[in-house]
Formats: structure tokens, sequence, C-alpha cells
């Protein structure tokens, strides 16, 4: 039975061998037993919850509160961006030398600049406080000691660090007004000397309310909320007001800003005052969830309000070709139309195939016309411009969409190439650009499948193409 025991002996030692392995493949190799050793810190920087800067130009504290960073104790948005940026340069952070003391070597602290330390950064995750002190600049170079508390070690790291904490307490202030998420916004409204603009978001776009009614124009939108949204605070004046005296202006704002993002029940409003006494280019301002007043750029506030026809949306029609199943257009005196099947498109009232790529070329054309001009909100005579009946029309069904979007051209307008026009829908007599009439002058045979001679060779051992698999037909 020896060769079981010889068995037995093979695989114990087979065991051993497989978990010695395993043990030196955790092992760090030297190279890394030597950078672990240069690692000062190592915080997950979502894990950090607090800091405490003491620093010569400043000396703050902050919480985490949510998603935002906040100044304690005065309870102030602070600048989140500079945190979490501080914060990436200690995850981890790494020394450039290390300073080991032993009997023959001692190291006093006092000599680098840390007894008592220049700065100090406590930082707190998962419950543990941890402190760095921040010494003298190194002899050569833009480096610094430094040292954690209550390790004897000293370090040479990079000055880095050290410079993005050691700035004014204003500067860990958020310096944006307002931080806006433009997709979160449900409505918003302007109200000045010049008139209140109101918008709200639709099941497919957003709508102006007042002055008017009316589809808003996506990218003129959008452009009004990232200026909104870069809105800088040129001045904190102060954050604990004993009253709003009437020299701020905000018993009769400058401007007034009112905004509901979807997960909040009530509404943000941000209040423009006068301009500020020693400087009359920039406006006190506030914000209806805090005390503080600020102060703001008088000329960046004028550029956000717009004229409301500014924001009306200039396109004629709201697509993208691909979403259209069908089109009909009626143009002297004459209907045709075009519908998507399985394989492409074909002319509705014969079955006749129609080039794909010409069809979408067209709807292209189409989904791309702008008016020229608004010329009558509420007419009462549409006869008068030609559009009771209308001169012509260009349908397109959407998919997901029960309503189609049809657009009505009337007479020219004057002598010129121009036409009065009106987008179903939307209130206004419209002018149109003479390429509407270029779109509803095209005929189906110009969109029609080129013909495939039924003589032509097919390719060789492949199977027929697409158009002369269609011309079979």
């Amino acid at each position: 039975m020896r060769w079981k025991t010889t068995l037995v002996l093979i695989l114990a030692v087979l065991g051993l061998g497989a978990y010695i392995s395993r043990i030196e493949l955790r092992r760090p190799t030297a190279e890394q037993r030597v950078e672990l050793t240069k690692r000062i810190l190592d915080l997950s920087p979502d894990a950090v919850t607090r800091l405490a800067i003491d620093v010569p130009q400043a000396k703050v504290a902050l919480v985490r509160a949510g998603e935002r960073w906040m100044l304690v104790p005065q309870h102030v948005r602070a600048d989140g961006a500079l945190i979490e940026g501080v914060l990436a340069q200690l995850a981890p952070l790494e020394a450039e030398r290390v300073l080991t003391p032993d009997a023959a070597h001692p190291l006093s602290p006092g000599a680098y600049g840390l007894d008592p330390a220049i700065g100090r950064l406590t930082l707190t995750a998962d419950g543990i406080s941890t402190t760095l002190l921040f010494g003298d600049t190194t002899p050569i170079g833009n480096n610094r000691y430094v040292q954690l508390a209550g390790r004897p070690e000293l370090f040479i790291v990079s000055g880095a660090s050290f410079d993005a904490l050691n700035q004014p307490a204003s500067a860990f202030r958020n310096p944006r007004l307002l931080e806006l998420s433009g997709w979160q916004l449900d409505t918003l409204s302007a109200s000045s000397d010049r008139g209140t603009v109101s918008l709200t978001r639709g099941d497919r776009t957003w709508m102006l309310t007042q002055p008017l009614a009316d589809r808003a124009d996506p990218a003129e939108l959008s452009a009004l909320l990232q200026r909104l949204a870069k809105l800088r605070i040129q001045r904190f004046v102060t954050d604990a007001p004993q009253e709003r005296p009437a020299a701020w202006g905000f018993d009769r704002p400058t401007a007034e800003f009112r905004l509901r993002q979807r997960e909040t029940a009530s509404d943000l409003v941000l209040t423009f005052g006068a301009p500020l006494p020693d400087d009359a280019a920039l406006l006190y301002a506030t914000r209806s969830d805090e005390p503080s007043v600020y102060a703001v750029s008088a000329p960046e506030l004028t550029a956000l309000l717009m004229d409301p026809n500014g924001l009306r949306a200039k396109t004629c029609f709201d697509f993208v070709p691909g979403q259209i199943r069908e089109a009909e257009v009626a143009w002297q005196g004459k209907t045709w139309g075009a519908a998507r099947n399985e394989t492409g498109w074909k002319e509705r009232e014969t079955g006749a195939v129609l080039d794909a790529t010409a069809v979408e070329r067209w709807l292209g054309a189409a989904a791309e016309l702008r008016l020229g001009g608004f010329l009558e909100e509420q007419p009462s005579d549409l006869a008068r411009y030609g559009l009771q009946p209308p001169v012509g029309s260009l349908t397109v069904w959407v998919n997901g969409q029960d309503a189609p979007q049809r657009l009505l051209l009337g007479s020219p307008i004057d002598s010129s190439k121009n036409r009065y026009g009106r987008i179903e829908g939307r209130s206004a007599v419209v002018r149109l650009p003479e390429e509407a009439d270029a779109l509803l002058a095209v005929h189906p045979q110009q969109l029609a499948a080129p013909a495939v001679s039924a003589t032509a060779p097919k390719s060789a051992g492949g199977p027929a193409t697409p158009a002369a698999a269609r011309s079979g037909e």
C-alpha cells in the first residue's frame, strides 16, 4: 500500500506549494513595498464627509450635505469643484521622499516648519479623522515638508496640495449664484421692466406661456440656461443681514427669476436689486432659499432678459426624418403623398417605389426650414393672407404623435419670393422663405427610385440588388 502513502505525500506537497505560491503572489514586491512607504494618504474622495482647513490665509470647515459641500458654521454653499479637486490630489497623496528618524539621526519637526505647523488639514472619512501637517518649503524645488499627526516620519511632497488650500476664505465659497440642471427644470419665468417671460416644459418640448403661447426654440433656451448657470457672484456682501433695506433695491427689483425644478415642491426665486453705491456695474442679488446678499454683474443680468420673440422656435416643423411615417403635399391643385413601408418608401396613390435617400433628403430640408419672422399674432382674417383656403400645404405624420404637423402656405408677400404662412397649432401668421415653395414643388417622379433594366446583368453568384428586386415587382 506504499503507493497510497506516496500519493498522499505528493498531494500534500502540491497543496503546500500552491498555498505558498498564493501567499507570495499576494505579498508586495520590493518595488511595491518602496511605493507603499511613500504613500501618506489614500482616502476615497467619496468617503470624506468633513474637512477642517487651517492655513495662513484662511481657517475654514466644510461638511458634505448630500451632493453639496457647505461651509460651517455659516452654512453657506461651498465651491464643490475646488473641494473635489483638493480631494483628488490626496487620493492618494504620495511622497517624493521619506525622511525616517533613527537614534543616530533624530528629526526635529521644528527645523522643518512643523512645530508648530504652518498649516493643518483634518479630513474625516468613515468616522475617522486624519490630520496632515504642512511645514516649510524645501530649499530646492516647489516641494514642501509634511507630516501625519502622530507619526514620526517626515515626507517631502509637491507644494500643489498646500497651494490649493492656502487661499482666502472667500475662495472656498461657491462662485455661482445658481447651480442649474436644465434637464431637471420644469418652469422658468423672468420679470423686469420689459415685462414677464414664462416658459413651461411640455411633453416633448418647452413652451412659452407668457406673454404669448408658442413653442420655444431649444437652442435659444439652452443658451439662456447656460448664461443663467454661469452668472457669477462678484462680491459676497453679507451672510447675516439683520434686515433687507430698501437701499438694496429688493423692494423694487431690477429683475426677478422664478424657477422650479422637478424634484422640488417650491419655487426658487432670484431677486436682483439696485446698483452698488461704489460700483454701478454691480447689482445686489439674493436667493429665496438663502439669507446671503451677493453682488453680480449688471451686464450679465441684462443679457438674460431676452425678447420673447427671440425664444420662439424658428423651425416650421419639429421632427427628424427617421421619425416620419407619411408625408403629403398639396400644391397647385394637386395632392400626392409618400408612405414608409417595411422596405423603404412608396408613393401613396400609385404604390410606385421611391428612392429612400431622396425622400430622406427632402424631409431633412423640411425639418430645417426656418420661418423669416412673425407678422401677426392673432389674425382675424386668414383669407387676406391667402391662408383660408391655403395656396398649398405640407403635412407630415410623426411616429408616436396622434396629430400631424402641417405647414400652410399663403399668398406671396408683396412682390417678393417670400410667402405668408402658418404653422398648424401655432397662432401667428409668419413669413416663409422661397425654400418653402421649392419643398412643395417637388413631384413624386423626382423622388422615384432609379429604373433598372430588365436585361442588366446580375452580380456573379450574388443576389439581385434591392433596386432590381423592386423592378421585378
